[in-house]
């Protein structure tokens, strides 16, 4: 695709770029060109500013095909690597598609003259056609991918420095509702500190915690209501924490006064003032009407006493106060007096109700009534002044700003009333509600004091962070992470907060230094130069004898602070060199970025770490280029805590750093300048030779005119406006060509967003709001439709027919019939109509005779059918999808929905939870009458009550089943779900009664079927998680379904060629032929009245909760319950209005809205519709569309058009909010002529019936459905289809290398954990971990020695880095080996610099370093000392020479094991039925083998070995036993002969003998190939270990080697068999005999706390005094005998 002007500035690389990219306008591909660009300039602003990151680029001839010759050296390539440019998209699926759109532009790539040829791309900057394949190459570690993802890359390699207890696995959605509902069990179970100690409570001072959550669990109304608004704090940390860093103080506490000044923020004093000179205004003339008859209205009383009238005249005598929070408070007091206390609050406030001021509550207005005035022509024009000012004070207050007004008014004195109305009663005033709370209420209105206010807020978030931090330990107990622990830890990486591990260390002053982050330019480290201060001031030098030295000072005495400085710089420094890698961002979908994300990208835009020969810091804040797109229309994830400010504050500084750039960065202006004013340089027109690398000009050369492209054309050419003009000069580039939607759509769709985005809707001042930006249409035919599906149920209400074979058509139950349910009938017509491509009708005129109704119909010549793929149906939320699924399956609609609702609430899935529970509780009569009335069952009221009162039958009422089972196969079925349930086989039992019972007969859909199989995968993965116990489980599922049913999604995969529907927030990105938007008018689009039920409004400003001290009483104010409510309405509404944008643009041609007005009707005459205008503050989608069509008419001079209502022709533009009026419209005229002005759509359907779309409907009901189903579910096979025999199958199963010596000593365990899914990890009792004050308390300098598995890990790592390689010498290897195996390296084992970086790596922080590093190097030592120590040194030994090896070796094997035909049956109830007969399994290995060693014997032979590392007893490497017999550090007879073994070793060797076969067999088939294929091949030694606590090589014999090939060829036909047949039975595989409890030592499911396994004649269950050593298992008999 040829880019357009707009796209081609989005490829600047001299400046930072925003690209405003409205929907359909191509910026993918404006972003892939980008990108490209960033690789192949050679000059741009990066290259000139900034300094190559690590370019450790290591692509050996065995990956690439191209010639070193032809290739590049990338260390000195002079674009950016794909390493250096960070992409970010949205989802992981659209970064995989980025991925895969880069790959294939780089392929298209060729040297050449510039030029696009045969499908390739020719570019004169490739100077060598290996780059494409290096660039390629490149892309699979590129940092492309979601924020989350490359985040956690980031955090990923640093986690020594983060957290003291790592954790390595995301947790699942299940997981996070169990582990949020423990977490708030837990700390309303904290009695003291030393139990919130124990949970890790840190965060917060553990007094004000306890005392925070006890006044919650009173004022909030009890613990339940608590927890769950504590929950719901939780589940919203991202706004929760935006709240905190806006509202606390530095002491961490939330004042009155931080609540005014966060409500200030959003205020716009002109307006304020503007809007109270208007009131003025208004009513200064309704008071002078009223002084012109003062003694007939008794005003001189009145204005001496206490009255409104008085009221109001101090209010206007005194005039508008300055002072914004005055202006405020004067709005609420003259609204308190001008309209009753009932209606403040309302919409539409009753302001000078009848021409006078109120009399009600309690305040008298203070005058006579205007029939006092006897002059009946002076009370006339009094009662006409005060009348004309009556109408313009309710219009000014019952505008949308009016209603912004006024809320804004009301906040203000909740939160600070500093007087009371002139002249009031104290009956109009709340009663402030301060602490402490009295025992009882009182019957007046309550309101929370401003101090009380802040305080509970205070509160909320002094619980919300100690429950986090016990949400924190459990995840950490459990191993698990999070998104938000992944974001925590960037933020302490990235220094953006003081990292948690520090904080028990580093000094206060330290850590609020560093919690001090300038949050308006976060990308600044200013509060990292405030903590070094901090620090530097902690010591003083002192000087004796010509000695200096540093001595701490006061506060700092009793704090390491020593530590503190290395470890704080240490950190800036690891920032700083992250920072470096990379050189330009590129941030896709940026409006849906939160304000945490923003700050941490942000983070990466500093000062970077320096080395020499670096060129100058760049002279500006942001050191690489940075770009980002998006669309603030499009911003509709509010629900996942996006902000959609983010983007436009952040573009403001874009702006803002590009013009300083410009003035103060002179290297972008050295010639060749990279920067103009009036253009910007188009890269791919730029000469190859001309570029600037820092101060270095090479073979300079001008940039081509042509090159640079103006600002000041739009796409089309024409000039644009100066206002965009000046925004692309500072980065500011609007994308404004749509490539979608056809031209006169899309025209039309431009008038509505002008309307729908409109100012005036604003609901309460904020930076949420989106403004219009009109679209071009690069599809200039006019083929674009529109339809409005506006169902009109006629006649009352009719009762249903009772006969359920009958179909039940909405339309004919009139009144009664739900509007949904009339939508998605004439949906449903409607799509059947467009596949049909059937004709169409409209409604012409109605005839009414004495005997019937006669209807004429219009028809619509018919458009080309249209395949079921290419529609999409949009609903605002899944509420009423299975409605419509179901209507458009009774037309023969193929359809699927995306996600339909949470998967435990789906019918199929709720069968199949019943089961689990009879089956987990088979004596609880509750489940199983639950059980007996699912289709599984399906009994009758009177079998179901003989079932539950059979006495004679067992207690267990699963085996009961059996006796009143309807047929011999459903009685097998529950036979077999007794025996299944009795041997644990949970999974089992749920896959065999998908397949046997009745369940798919009652639910027939695929979707169905997918949810059902879902479930069984849920089911899985719980089991895995939690054990297979079936009470444990059970429970678990109602949990989980209780707590969040809802939010466990559903998917199902859509037929190839099915209507899709889903939410309009799923159809992002995405694009569609036909769009059909439903619940236009019926639907809620949003969730803010679940919050309001929930008590709890979250929002990224403020967030507040319902106050309940006593149960009766609901209603207590409170200003930040106003301020939250109205900030979250206002978002909300803000979010739907572009919800309804996003809807409408996925069309490409026909876009099809769909729903009704309520009310909506015939008219009298019957050739129209009757529409009741009924619009609100907070409109639906409908109203909202409405309006924009009712102001397009107006504005575009329409004034007879039907969009219009009555007197909407005499009124100014834009027309005010109007409530009431009717719309009349005729689909006949509106199908000749929409009323749209000139390029709009000429036409617009309006189908009101189903029978307009589809004449003859045939529906059937779904009993009539079910019954055809059923009786061809019961036709019997015939015919070859009976007589079919079992196909012969080839088995597969994938298997990790290092399980195979785990199954050869016990195949059980292979069972347990590959078949029936435990975890490889023993269990452990949920204790509390040990008290985090001791663990305080101890020295920062002490720590553990390294466990085990850490040492093996850090010295795999050393090894991999620093193991020499003598190399191949200048005559190269005897036979091919990849060129990075024979190059050599120098020996780094004992480097202290590579010991840091292992450290650094891979060390837990709680592990003794120092300690560590010694061991290491003793390891070092012995491996170098011994004589494969030698050999890679380059020494020769017994003849042969090393001269290539390769650390790290990945290999994929497959290998086959014929079982001769096995059959692999199934249970059926009919018997059991072969499916197939297996014939062979082939086993896939795919691992990674420590080291290969390719040596070369004096004689010329060639050899190669797998050698496997080993670290075992090296936990004693510093200190051997004094008695070595029998360990591993008994010297062998034979030091230097590896076969020479002493009996620790040959241990060792068997312990390993199948990992290490594995390894071996790989090489012998490698070098077969070789051999096979003409190449010379080496021969393949037995493989090794290496020894690291002797350094010695330890291998077997050639015969050993023979008896090991026959146990390996056996074991592989063992796991064959069991997967091809035995792993459906238990009894295959037994417990191990007691003389075999070595084996079972190192097993998990034997060691763990809770003992799963165990050899025969052992108990299982809880070991209470079972301990494991780290080196090896305790005697379990002596457990046994305690």
């Amino acid at each position: 695709m040829e880019l357009n002007r707009g796209q081609v500035l989005g490829l600047n690389l001299d400046m930072h770029v925003v690209l405003d990219a409205g929907a359909g306008t191509g910026k993918t591909a404006c972003i892939i060109q980008r990108i490209l660009e960033h690789y192949l300039s050679e000059d741009q602003r990066a290259t000139r500013l900034l300094p190559p990151g690590p370019r450790e680029v290591d692509l050996g001839g065995g990956f690439l095909q191209t010639p070193a010759s032809q290739r590049e050296d990338l260390r000195e390539w002079r674009g950016l690597l794909p390493t250096e440019v960070v992409v970010l998209t949205f989802t992981v699926k659209a970064a995989e598609e980025m991925r895969d759109r880069l790959r294939r532009e780089i392929s298209r790539l060729r040297p050449g003259p510039r030029g696009v040829r045969d499908g390739l791309r020719y570019d004169p900057r490739i100077r060598n056609e290996g780059l494409v394949e290096q660039l390629t190459m490149l892309l699979d570690e590129a940092p492309i991918g979601t924020i989350d993802s490359f985040l956690h890359r980031l955090v990923s390699a640093h986690r020594n420095l983060l957290a003291d207890r790592p954790t390595h696995q995301q947790m699942s959605d299940a997981q996070r509702a169990i582990l949020r509902e423990r977490a708030l069990s837990a700390v309303w179970r904290i009695q003291n500190e030393g139990h919130a100690g124990d949970l890790r409570v840190v965060s917060v001072p553990i007094s004000n915690f306890l005392s925070a959550r006890n006044r919650l669990s009173h004022q909030l109304g009890g613990r339940a209501r608590a927890q769950r608004v504590v929950s719901k704090l939780l589940s919203n940390s991202l706004f929760v924490d935006s709240v905190r860093r806006s509202l606390c103080n530095l002491s961490g506490e939330v004042t009155a006064d931080s609540l005014r000044q966060s409500f200030i923020a959003h205020l716009d004093g002109d307006e304020i003032g503007v809007f109270c000179d208007q009131l003025q205004a208004i009513c200064f003339e309704w008071l002078d009407a009223a002084r012109t008859c003062a003694v007939e209205l008794d005003l001189p009383t009145g204005l001496s006493s206490e009255t409104r009238v008085n009221s109001l005249d101090v209010l206007l005598s005194g005039g508008v106060p300055s002072d914004v929070w005055d202006r405020l408070l004067w709005l609420f007091h003259v609204t308190l007096a001008i309209c009753t206390l009932s209606s403040v609050d309302s919409p539409h406030p009753s302001c000078f109700p009848r021409g006078l001021l109120p009399k009600s509550d309690g305040w008298d207005s203070g005058m006579n009534p205007l029939g006092k005035i006897k002059d009946v022509d002076l009370r006339a024009e009094v009662k006409g002044r005060m009348d004309a000012a009556t109408a313009d004070g309710r219009a000014l207050l019952g505008s949308i700003l009016g209603m912004r007004m006024r809320s804004c008014a009301v906040i203000a004195d909740l939160l600070d009333p500093r007087c009371e109305p002139p002249h009031s009663p104290d009956s109009i005033r709340p009663h402030r509600l301060s602490d402490p709370f009295p025992a009882y209420s009182e019957p007046v209105d309550m309101a929370l004091s401003p101090d009380t206010d802040a305080r509970i807020l205070g509160d909320l978030l002094t619980v919300q962070a100690a429950a986090t931090d016990v949400l924190t330990e459990l995840k950490l107990q459990e191993g698990l992470h999070d998104h938000d622990d992944v974001a925590r830890l960037a933020e302490e990486l990235l220094l953006a907060r003081c990292p948690s591990i520090c904080r028990r260390w580093y000094p206060p002053e330290v850590v609020q230094a560093l919690d001090g982050i300038d949050e308006q330019h976060p990308w600044t480290d200013s509060h990292l130069d405030s903590a070094i201060a901090v620090v530097e001031s902690a010591f003083r030098v002192t000087e004796e004898d010509g000695v200096k030295r540093r001595e701490l000072v006061e506060p700092f005495s009793d704090w390491p602070m020593a530590k503190v400085e290395e470890d704080l710089r240490r950190r800036i420094d690891v920032l700083k060199v992250i920072r470096r890698r990379f050189r330009a961002f590129i941030i896709d979908e940026a409006q849906d970025n939160s304000n945490q994300q923003w700050r941490l990208l942000s983070r990466l835009w500093g000062s970077r770490a320096r080395q020499e020969g670096d060129p100058d810091v760049p002279n500006s804040p942001w050191q690489p280029t940075v770009c980002w797109v998006g669309d603030q229309k499009q911003s509709i994830y509010g629900f996942r805590q996006a902000q959609v400010s983010g983007m436009s504050r952040y573009t403001v500084h874009l702006r803002a750093i590009n013009e300083m750039e410009y003035q103060n960065e002179s290297r972008l202006l050295m010639a060749p300048a990279l920067r103009r004013r009036d253009a910007a340089r188009d890269p791919r027109l730029v000469e190859v030779t001309s570029f600037v690398s820092g101060l270095e000009y090479v073979n300079h050369r001008p940039i081509p005119e042509e090159a640079w492209k103006q600002f000041d054309r739009g796409d089309d050419g024409r000039r644009l406006d100066h206002v965009d003009v000046v925004r692309r000069a500072e980065g500011h580039v609007d994308l404004v060509t749509n490539y979608r939607t056809c031209g006169d759509l899309l025209e039309t769709m431009n008038e509505w967003w002008v309307d729908l985005f409109d100012s005036r809707h604003h609901l309460f001042p904020g930076d949420w709001y989106a403004s219009a930006k009109g679209l071009r249409a690069d599809r200039s035919e006019e083929a674009g439709r529109l339809e409005w599906l506006l169902p009109v149920s006629t006649g009352g209400a009719k009762d249903p027919t009772s006969d359920l074979t009958v179909p039940l058509d909405p339309f004919e139950l009139g009144s009664a019939a739900k509007a949904v349910h009339l939508e998605h009938e004439m949906i449903a017509a409607r799509i059947r109509a467009l596949i049909d491509g059937s004709p169409t009708h409209v409604l012409a005129a109605t005839h009414q005779s004495e005997t019937e109704t006669t209807v004429d119909l219009r028809e619509i010549e018919p458009f080309e059918a249209v395949e079921p793929r290419d529609i999409m149906v949009l609903m605002p939320s899944r509420t009423h999808m299975p409605d419509l699924i179901r209507r458009l399956d009774s037309l023969g609609v193929p359809a699927t929905a995306d996600r339909d609702g949470g998967l435990l609430e789906q019918p199929i899935v709720q069968s199949l939870l019943s089961l689990v529970n009879a089956v987990a509780r088979p004596n609880d009569v509750s489940f199983a009458a639950a059980l007996a009335r699912t289709p599984l069952v399906g009994f009758d009221d009177a079998t179901l009550e003989a079932y539950l009162a059979d006495e004679s039958g067992s207690s267990d009422l699963i085996a009961r089943l059996a006796a009143h089972a309807t047929s011999e196969a459903q009685r097998e079925l529950f036979t077999r779900w007794r025996t299944l349930a009795d041997s644990n086989r949970l999974i089992r039992l749920l896959d065999e009664t998908l397949d046997h019972s009745d369940l798919l007969l009652a639910h027939p859909s695929p979707v169905d079927r997918q949810y059902a199989e879902q479930f069984l995968a849920f089911v899985r993965q719980q089991t895995s998680e939690a054990g297979g116990d079936a009470v444990l489980l059970s429970d678990r599922l109602r949990h989980l379904r209780r707590v969040s049913g809802g939010l466990l999604e559903g998917e199902a995969m859509p037929p190839s060629n099915a209507v899709r529907v889903m939410t309009i927030h799923g159809s992002k990105g995405l694009q569609s032929k036909v769009v059909v938007v439903t619940g236009m008018f019926s639907e809620n689009q949003s969730n803010l009245g679940q919050s309001l039920r929930e008590h709890t409004l979250v929002t990224g400003e403020i967030l507040s909760a319902r106050i309940h001290p006593w149960k009766s009483r609901e209603d207590i104010d409170s200003g930040s319950w106003r301020l939250a409510k109205e900030v979250l309405t206002s978002q909300v509404q803000a979010e739907a209005r572009r919800l309804l944008y996003v809807a409408c643009t996925r069309a490409k041609d026909l876009l099809i809205l769909a729903g009704a007005p309520e009310g909506s009707a015939l008219s009298s005459e019957g050739d129209s519709i009757d529409v009741r205008w009924r619009q609100r503050p907070v409109p639906r989608f409908g109203w909202m569309w409405l309006e924009a069509m009712r102001q397009a008419a107006r504005r575009d001079g329409l004034l007879t058009a039907p969009w219009l209502l009555e007197d909407d022709a005499n009124l100014a533009v834009p027309l005010p909010f109007r409530v009431k009026g009717e719309l009349t419209l005729s689909p006949s005229e509106l199908l000749d002529d929409a009323n749209l002005a000139p390029g709009r759509l000429a036409s617009l359907p309006i189908h009101h019936h189903p029978n307009t779309l589809l004449p003859e409907r045939q529906i059937r009901s779904p009993l009539v459905n079910f019954q055809r189903l059923q009786d061809s579910a019961r036709l019997e096979a015939t015919g070859i289809a009976a007589q079919q025999t079992p196909p012969n199958r080839v088995g597969r199963m994938r298997l990790a290398p290092h399980l195979l010596d785990s199954a050869s000593a016990c195949i059980r365990r292979h069972y347990l954990s590959r078949y029936i899914g435990l975890s490889g990890e023993p269990i452990s009792l949920p204790l509390l971990a040990m008290s985090s004050a001791a663990e305080e308390t101890s020295e920062v300098d002490s720590g553990r020695p390294p466990a085990a598995n850490e040492l093996g890990s850090l010295f795999h790592r050393l090894v991999e880095l620093g193991l020499p390689n003598p190399g191949a010498g200048e005559s190269g290897p005897s036979a091919p080996l990849p060129e990075q195996w024979c190059v050599g390296t120098s020996n780094l084992m004992l480097d202290a610099g590579l010991l840091d970086q292992v450290c650094n790596e891979l060390l837990p922080v709680e592990v003794d370093e120092k300690l560590t590093k010694q061991m290491l190097t003793r390891m070092a030592e012995r491996l170098l000392d011994g004589r494969f120590g030698r050999m890679v040194l380059g020494k020769e030994c017994d003849g042969l020479t090393v001269e290539g090896l390769r650390t790290e070796w990945p290999f994929l094997i497959q290998m086959e094991s014929e079982i001769d035909g096995v059959a692999d049956q199934r249970w059926t109830p009919h018997g059991p039925h072969t499916i197939q007969n297996i014939e062979k399994v082939i086993i896939e290995f795919d691992g990674v083998a420590d080291l290969v060693l390719c040596q070369r014997g004096e004689d010329g032979t060639s050899t190669i070995r797998a050698v496997d590392l080993k670290s075992n007893g090296c936990l004693k490497i510093l200190n051997p036993p004094e008695e070595l017999e029998d360990t591993i550090f008994e010297v062998a007879g034979e030091p230097d002969s590896e076969t020479s073994r002493t009996a620790a070793e040959s241990r060792l060797l068997d312990q390993y003998r199948m990992q290490l076969f594995l390894y071996h067999r790989c090489l012998v088939r490698q070098e077969a190939m070789r051999a096979h294929d003409g190449l010379p091949a080496r021969k393949v030694l037995p493989p090794a270990i290496l020894s690291a606590a002797t350094g010695r090589l330890i291998s077997w014999t050639d015969g050993e080697l023979g008896d090991i090939e026959a146990d390996f060829e056996a074991l592989l036909n063992k796991l064959a068999r069991v997967e091809a047949s035995e792993r459906r039975d238990e009894s295959n595989f037994p417990r191990l005999p007691l003389e075999s409890l070595d084996v079972c030592k190192s097993c998990p499911y034997f060691r763990g706390e809770v003992r799963l396994c165990a050899p025969e004649g052992m108990a299982l269950g809880v070991v209470s005094t079972f301990t494991v050593d780290a080196e090896g298992a305790s005697d379990p008999l002596k457990s046994e005998q305690a």
